[in-house]
C-alpha cells in the first residue's frame, strides 16, 4: 500500500521522501528504541536523526491516512522523536 501511495503522489512526495523497506526489524527497532510490531511505518530524517511514527496503527492505515501523515511531517506539524543517544 505504501508503494501505491508513493507512485500516486510521486510528483508531490518524491522531492521530500525516499521510500524503502527493511527486511529485518532490528534496524527500525534500534532507531525507535523500542520493539515495533510488523508491519510498521517509520519515517527517518537521516540528516537530523529524528524519526516519526504515526499515531494510528500502521497495519490499519488507509492510503489517505499515510498521505496525511507524510504531509504533517513535511509541514513540520508531526511530533518529532530523536534517538536519545544522539
Amino acid at each position: 500500500m505504501v508503494e501505491s501511495v508513493m507512485r500516486i503522489k510521486r510528483d508531490k512526495l518524491h522531492k521530500w521522501f525516499q521510500f524503502g523497506w527493511v527486511g529485518s526489524p532490528e534496524l527500525a527497532n534500534s532507531i525507535a528504541m523500542s520493539h515495533l510490531p510488523l508491519p510498521y511505518l517509520l519515517v527517518v530524517n537521516s540528516t537530523t536523526n529524528h524519526h516519526h511514527v504515526p499515531d494510528d496503527d500502521p497495519s490499519r492505515m488507509t492510503p489517505e491516512a499515510i498521505i496525511l501523515f507524510l504531509e504533517r511531517i513535511h509541514n513540520q506539524s508531526a511530533p518529532v522523536r530523536k534517538h536519545p543517544f544522539l
